[in-house]
């Protein structure tokens, strides 16, 4: 491997080690978002469900 490609190759999993931390954080944010309620007694699972919140215009 020359040394320019060495530089390509290292510039490459940079960039893939950027997009990986973003990933990283965007799934953290996702899972505060993510709530569960434990099962009744008469359910076997409980549920898990997506908090969203905001608004939104109609205009």
């Amino acid at each position: 491997m020359t040394t320019g490609q060495g530089q390509v190759l290292a510039d490459d999993m940079n960039r893939i080690a950027d997009a990986l931390e973003r990933i990283a954080d965007s799934l953290e944010a996702l899972t505060e978002c993510i709530g569960y309620l434990p099962p009744q007694m008469y359910q076997i699972e409980g549920i898990h469900f997506i908090r969203i919140g905001g608004s939104v215009d109609t205009e």
